[in-house]
Order: structure tokens, then sequence, then C-alpha cells
């Protein structure tokens, strides 16, 4: 099965450990902002694919 690319999620990461995925970069900062004013953190991009069935060939 094939993969096919489905979306990109935010992946939240504060002094280096994971804590979250988020729709959108920008609730993914106001997350961080509000919850971990006083660390550090990072936000990446997370690709996300799902598998695609092949159509069969019968005819």
């Amino acid at each position: 099965m094939p993969l096919k690319l489905s979306l990109f999620v935010w992946a939240l990461y504060v002094d280096k450990e994971f804590i979250e995925y988020f729709d959108t970069y920008q609730s993914a900062i106001r997350f961080a902002k509000n919850c971990y004013p006083n660390f550090s953190f990072i936000i990446k991009p997370v690709s996300v694919f799902t598998y695609v069935e092949k159509e069969s060939d019968s005819h």
C-alpha cells in the first residue's frame, strides 16, 4: 500500500520534552505561552501520512 501525505500538524516541545500536537502553529504558540511562560519551547512541523489502497483491476 502506498503512502499519501495527508496533512501537517505541529508538535510542541518544552525543554526537549514532547507535550502535545496542534492543528495550527498559532494554537501551539498560544498554548505554550499560556501554560509554559517561563520555559523555552520549540514547535516542529510533523507530516501525517495515510495508506492508500490500490484500486483493483477487475473488469
